[in-house]
């Protein structure tokens, strides 16, 4: 389920585009990393954004909001107000690029990033990791 972005930092992606697909997320998650995550979260408007916002709750400490480039999207606002009534700390990002560099600034040591939600957030996140993540050699 899910798939290994960078190692360093540490960012793992998986479509967790409804609640059920989420839990499952997180399970397999739990599995392969020890602690919480900084996790990236766009939905479509359509779906169950509280009971989305309730199944990544336990593992991130952080969720920075999406809303990818889609007229489907649901607005960040949105997703912050569900994630707030839920107690677990939000902002939002003006868009998926800047959302996978604020949470890798975020993350602590032994966090992982997790990007999950929509299809839309993944097909972002794999077109700008080429050069979001690249850094000079050194010297």
């Amino acid at each position: 389920r899910i798939d290994v972005l960078s190692r360093e930092p540490l960012i793992v992606a998986d479509a967790g585009h409804n609640p059920d697909g989420l839990r499952a997320s997180v399970a397999a998650l739990r599995r392969m990393i020890v602690g919480r995550t900084v996790t990236v979260f766009g939905a479509m408007r359509d779906k169950d954004v509280a009971a989305m916002a309730a199944a990544i709750a336990p593992i991130s400490r952080l969720v920075v909001v999406v809303r990818p480039k889609t007229a489907r999207a649901a607005e960040t606002v949105t997703l912050l107000e569900a994630l707030h009534q839920r107690g677990i700390r939000a902002i939002a990002a003006p868009s998926v690029a800047e959302g996978i560099r604020r949470a890798v600034q975020e993350r602590r040591r032994g966090e992982a990033v997790l990007v999950t939600g929509s299809h839309y957030v993944l097909g972002e996140v794999l077109s700008a990791m080429p050069g979001m993540l690249h850094r000079p050699p050194r010297r």
